[in-house]
């Protein structure tokens, strides 16, 4: 068995990139999905976010006033209390939201467009490098055939 060139060229390196590759490609898939996932999660919490609101300006219009009787005596002051969570509750979905949106969705996507491409040029490049060193091989081996032909038909031609 010869001696490899170049460690790239043996056969071990090749099944480890090629699993890199497929981890790869895994990996990026399951980004995807999740990064689908995050939209529809973001969407589900902007419309709760206003229906929380919206419930508040309802119980608010209701009978939150502090200075109706009419309010007072259908339990205002506890309305108050529901429609001050309710109001809480909507800014915490909003701000999951928005934390959703920078930490999750702006980080996937960077790795999907930025990283992701990153090493998927570095192989395109490695591998264009690969070629031009086998060209370059295969024409240091044809100098060395012509030369070692030239030899042989010159030693064959002194007999």
């Amino acid at each position: 068995m010869g001696a490899f060139i170049n460690l790239d060229d043996s056969p071990m390196f090749q099944k480890q990139v090629h699993s890199l590759e497929h981890t790869a490609e895994e990996l990026k898939d399951r980004c995807q999905r999740l990064f689908k996932g995050c939209k529809k999660f973001m969407e589900s919490l902007g419309e709760a976010c206003k229906g929380d609101t919206a419930f508040a300006d309802s119980l608010e219009a209701f009978g939150a006033g502090q200075d109706d009787p009419i309010s007072v005596s259908i339990g205002g002051p506890v309305l108050s209390k529901f429609i001050s969570a309710f109001r809480e509750l909507a800014t915490y979905k909003e701000l999951l939201r928005t934390q959703v949106e920078h930490v999750l969705i702006d980080r996937l996507t960077h790795f999907l467009s930025v990283d992701l491409q990153e090493a998927k040029r570095e192989k395109w490049e490695t591998d264009d490098e690969e070629e031009e060193d086998v060209e370059g091989y295969k024409s240091e081996s044809s100098d060395d055939d012509d030369e070692i032909e030239d030899e042989v038909l010159g030693s064959e031609n002194d007999d």
